[in-house]
């Protein structure tokens, strides 16, 4: 190689797989990236190849606002998405998580959406469709009716891990019916639920035989007949 060309190569210049995605990348936290971006526009375009190639988790979760930027960048540049983790975002709307799981729906596993109460069935629509490897969804407080439920069900019968905790739409039959058709279920979380939860517990003890955690806290009336 010409000793000019070789001295003017920059990081842009180095080969992406081969070099700096084992030997950088693994070592940048997010932030990392999106300052690499700020550089300059080789910058941003290699940053860019990097969330592409590398980025497997969509998380939203920590303390303080999220920046919608931020999710902008990640969600026109992830799709092999395997967690999607979300929290406290009042600017997301229907459409824009749509886009994420249309973008990731090969690969998503698992969905945390927290505090996103604003989300409605049409985003989720797409999410219980497409995204046949799902097993872990977390969705605390949407404001979704029995037919989510349905949805589910038709598409998916594989779960390991609800939480529909403060789901206040949703009715003890559509539970009921719900958890008849997920016999994998490890993990259930149903807190603080509007329904008569005792015909729910019955069917959760018949249908789920691997259940491993139920979380039922602060729902009134229950007996012990159904958790026996």
């Amino acid at each position: 190689m010409d000793r000019n060309l070789e001295s003017s190569a920059t990081l842009v210049d180095i080969p992406l797989e081969d070099v700096v995605i084992p030997g950088i990348v693994n070592q940048l936290k997010l932030r990392d990236i999106l300052n690499l971006r700020a550089v300059s526009r080789d910058f941003r375009e290699l940053g860019d190849r990097i969330l592409q190639l590398t980025f497997r988790t969509f998380d939203f979760t920590h303390d303080g606002p999220n920046s919608q930027e931020t999710f902008d960048v990640l969600s026109r540049n992830c799709n092999r998405v395997t967690t999607v983790r979300l929290k406290n975002m009042p600017f997301l709307t229907d459409a824009a998580l749509t886009e994420v799981f249309e973008k990731n729906a090969a690969t998503l596993e698992h969905v945390t959406l927290e505090s996103c109460e604003q989300i409605t069935f049409l985003a989720l629509h797409t999410l219980c469709v497409r995204a046949k490897k799902l097993t872990s969804l977390r969705i605390p407080k949407i404001k979704c009716r029995d037919g989510l439920l349905q949805m589910i069900s038709l598409h998916n019968s594989h779960l390991t891990e609800v939480d529909f905790s403060e789901c206040l739409k949703m009715s003890s039959l559509g539970l009921q019916e719900f958890f008849k058709c997920q016999p994998r279920l490890q993990t259930i979380i149903l807190c603080e639920m509007p329904v008569d939860i005792n015909p729910v517990i019955s069917v959760i003890a018949q249908n789920c035989k691997e259940l491993k955690m139920l979380d039922i806290y602060m729902n009134s009336g229950i007996e012990d007949a159904p958790l026996l």
